[in-house]
C-alpha cells in the first residue's frame, strides 16, 4: 500500500514494508529522481554492534548503497521523553557533512544517546560492538513467549565501540558496507553437493 501523508507542505508517503523497500522504491524511481542521499529513521532506540543486521533501519541506509546512492541511519537512545530533536540536529550535521565531498563515506551509522543537546559530550567514530544492544533472550516454550532483556552493557564493552561509547553520552558513527561476498574456500564447491547425490 503507498498512502499519501501531509508533512508540513511536503509532499510525503507512507509504504506498508520494511524501510529497505521504501529505499528500493524510491531509488527505482516510484517517487521521482534518485535521492542523493536516503536518511533512514530516527529509529526509536540505538542500532549497535554487529545487530545491526537485524536492523530494518540500517537495512535501509545499506539499501541506498546497493542502488548508487548515500545512507544514513540514525538511531536515538531510549529516554522518557524521547530526544527526537536532538537526534535529529545532529542527523542534518550528518547529512550535511556526507553530501559535502563524494570522498566522504557512502553508508554511514549514526546513534545518538538519549539526552538533551547540551548534554551530548562529543561525537566519535566508533567500531561496532561484539553483539549489541540486545542481551539476553529467554524463551518459554509453553507459553509461546520469546522475551529479550535490551540495553547496552557498556561495562563489558570495549570502549572503541559504539555500545560503550553511547553510555558516555556520545554520539556514535560508524561507516559500514554493503554485503560483499567472502573468499572462497580452497575446496571445489562440488564437495557441498553434486549432481546425481
Amino acid at each position: 500500500d503507498l498512502t499519501p501523508v501531509e508533512v508540513e507542505g511536503i509532499e510525503a508517503y507512507a509504504i506498508s514494508g520494511p524501510p529497505g523497500l521504501a529505499v528500493m522504491s524510491a531509488c527505482l524511481g516510484a517517487f521521482g529522481p534518485i535521492p542523493d542521499l536516503v536518511a533512514s529513521g530516527i529509529n526509536a532506540g540505538i542500532n549497535t554492534g554487529h545487530s545491526v543486521i537485524h536492523s530494518g533501519t540500517v537495512g535501509g541506509a545499506l539499501t541506498a548503497r546497493t542502488f548508487g546512492t548515500r545512507g544514513l541511519a540514525v538511531s536515538v537512545g531510549q529516554s522518557e521523553p524521547w530526544q527526537w530533536e536532538t537526534a535529529a540536529t545532529i542527523a542534518r550535521a550528518a547529512a550535511r557533512w556526507m553530501l559535502g565531498d563524494p570522498q566522504r563515506p557512502q553508508v554511514l551509522n549514526l546513534n545518538v544517546p538519549g539526552v538533551p543537546l547540551a548534554q551530548i559530550e562529543g561525537i566519535h567514530w566508533a567500531d561496532l560492538d561484539e553483539f549489541g544492544y540486545f542481551r539476553v533472550a529467554t524463551a518459554e516454550h509453553s507459553e509461546k513467549k520469546l522475551q529479550f532483556v535490551v540495553g547496552p552493557d557498556s561495562s563489558q564493552s570495549d570502549p572503541s565501540t559504539d555500545t560503550y561509547l553511547l553510555d558516555k553520552n556520545l554520539v556514535t558513527v560508524t561507516p559500514l558496507s554493503t554485503v560483499e561476498p567472502a573468499p572462497f574456500p580452497n575446496i571445489q564447491a562440488s564437495d557441498i553437493w553434486s549432481p546425481g547425490e
